[in-house]
């Protein structure tokens, strides 16, 4: 039986740990079946994928630095899926030392870790938030609090794979409020997300913190063909 992510997604949460545990697993870059504690990719390919570290962007509005894992292939664009649509908690444990080890960012001052936000509609049919997963990821790393409550997104936007760069802009404009924003004030903050393609969603973001250190950080960059 084969499950897309959106069906997959409007399945209760105890079905879905259910079908985890009764369904052959492959990895879907090279169909190796997974052994005992791999999980979402085979530990060849899960190394493919962070095998290619790009260079961190300085180019965006209202962001000091951008960094990212990995580069978009085969290897992880099969990653951010399972992570984003076929969550499996033990995938996390096996990132721990993969982000780690590529992190460039332990010299920099960092303050406040917030993920980029769901709107709490489509958090409801998913049953959790990948960055927010990325984000407790990098507060270990960094010894940095996560807070998950002050950004928060105030329209349900849609998803922005297929949309040129134009309308990206245009669909994320307006799209996040700070809850709380006297406690942000001048602190240094690290905006996390699982994927930055224009880095529209992140220069929305940065426009509305009130302060000038802001720096991002996603598992992956897709460099965008749009």
């Amino acid at each position: 039986m084969i499950l897309l992510p959106r069906e997959y997604n409007l399945l209760p949460h105890f079905c879905r740990e259910l079908l985890t545990l009764l369904l052959p697993a492959e990895c879907p870059v090279c169909g190796r079946s997974l052994r005992w504690g791999e999980s979402t990719l085979c530990d060849g390919c899960l190394s493919i994928a962070f095998a290619t570290q790009p260079e961190s962007r300085f180019d965006l509005s209202g962001l000091k630095q951008v960094e990212s894992a990995c580069e978009w292939n085969n290897e992880s664009r099969s990653l951010v899926r399972g992570f984003k649509y076929f969550y499996r908690p033990v995938l996390i444990s096996r990132l721990l030392p993969l982000v780690e080890e590529s992190l460039k960012l332990t010299s920099a001052q960092i303050d406040l870790i917030l993920p980029v936000p769901l709107h709490k509609a489509r958090q409801r049919m998913r049953g959790y938030n990948q960055a927010e997963l990325l984000g407790q990821l990098l507060a270990q790393i960094l010894h940095v609090p996560l807070v998950s409550q002050n950004l928060v997104r105030v329209r349900n936007t849609g998803t922005q794979t297929l949309l040129p760069e134009a309308q990206r802009r245009r669909n994320v404009s307006g799209a996040f409020k700070t809850v709380d924003p006297a406690a942000l004030q001048d602190r240094s903050l690290l905006i996390v997300d699982d994927v930055i393609t224009t880095g529209a969603t992140l220069e929305e973001i940065a426009a509305i913190l009130p302060t000038r250190q802001v720096r991002a950080w996603t598992l992956v960059r897709r460099l965008s063909d749009l």
